[in-house]
């Protein structure tokens, strides 16, 4: 949070622009190198007689509601907290890998919700950018004998109802199922989605734009 104050008759318009630049650091680096800035600036126009009083507070991102966590690439996207809160920063472009759905687990087969939050609309230097999730390819091969076994595909493998999901954009490249079952096989579902295979969450303003599927 940072607040100017001025003098009537004040000129601010470099320190205006050093505000903008500190509320839009994404870490503490860039923060205390403007915040620097601003202070020397602060002394010069100081000698002037010309009194402004600058306060500024770093607000760092904890994944709350209030602070929450940035996506800015693949990494971040596929080391989600599924318990957090999430902007997207930039548009994630997946074309080049297959996905595996956030929320099940590799060695166990268990799944997890999400019940956090994300948001593909992010403010910077005060624009409202919107970012989206590109070239999303969802492929399985299934290959049974189990029972009463659920499988899912999409971005998420489920989302909870308390998650809240707004301002997002998915595109699909391709969803690619191959199932085979045995003949003992039974009870088996599988629950594809682009978004999720199971969503109990609040959505907002999503589009989704499918390529292909087979």
């Amino acid at each position: 949070t940072i607040t100017l104050n001025k003098p009537e008759g004040g000129q601010t318009d470099y320190l205006e622009d050093l505000i903008k630049r500190l509320e839009a650091a994404e870490d503490l680096e860039t923060f205390k190198k403007y915040y620097s800035y601003l202070l020397g600036s602060r002394q010069t126009l100081e000698s002037t007689k010309k009194y402004y009083y600058v306060t500024a507070t770093l607000e760092v991102a904890d994944g709350s509601e209030e602070h929450p966590f940035l996506i800015r690439n693949y990494n971040e996207l596929k080391n989600m907290d599924l318990t957090k809160h999430y902007l997207l920063r930039n548009d994630i472009d997946l074309f080049n890998y297959i996905w595996e759905p956030l929320g099940v687990n590799k060695e166990t087969g268990a799944v997890q919700e999400f019940s956090g939050s994300i948001n593909g609309e992010y403010s910077r230097f005060g624009i409202l950018h919107s970012y989206s999730i590109i070239g999303l390819n969802l492929q399985q091969n299934i290959n049974t004998d189990e029972q009463n076994k659920n499988y899912y595909q999409g971005l998420f493998a489920k989302i909870n109802r308390s998650a809240k999901l707004e301002n997002l954009t998915i595109e699909v490249n391709s969803i690619n199922i191959n199932v085979q079952y045995s003949e003992s096989s039974t009870g088996n579902k599988i629950y594809i989605g682009a978004l999720a295979g199971v969503n109990a969450g609040t959505l907002n303003n999503i589009n989704v734009k499918i390529k292909s599927s087979n």
